[in-house]
């Protein structure tokens, strides 16, 4: 049996440890990168089995998420949000009479191409 703090561990560990930077979707256990196990459908072992990293599955689970709480068109609806939200700062930067950066895009915001 852990204790809370040895329980807490790995996930402080993943929330601030520098070695994480700019890498997701690690499993990580007893603060150390976890190591593939077998695939005996023993859930008590250590590591994580095969299809844990399969990204034909992770793009049908991302779809169907989307589905189930009505997001189907996340990048239509969230293109037509950043244009309120341009627009909105556009009007708050001519009334302060403050230089506008770029307006933020949908690459900016739902870019899917970082691990």
């Amino acid at each position: 049996m852990k204790s809370p703090a040895q329980g807490a561990a790995t996930t402080v560990w993943a929330a601030i440890g520098k070695e994480w930077e700019g890498k997701g979707g690690r499993y990580l256990e007893n603060c150390s990168e976890a190591k593939p196990g077998p695939d005996d459908g023993d859930l008590t072992g250590a590591g994580y089995v095969s299809h844990t990293y399969n990204e034909e599955n992770e793009a049908r689970l991302w779809a169907d998420s989307l589905k189930i709480v009505g997001l189907t068109r996340v990048r239509e609806d969230l293109a037509s949000l950043l244009q309120v939200v341009n627009a909105s700062c556009r009007k708050v930067h001519q009334y302060r009479k403050a230089p506008l950066s770029n307006d933020l895009s949908n690459d900016d915001i739902f870019d899917f191409s970082r691990p």
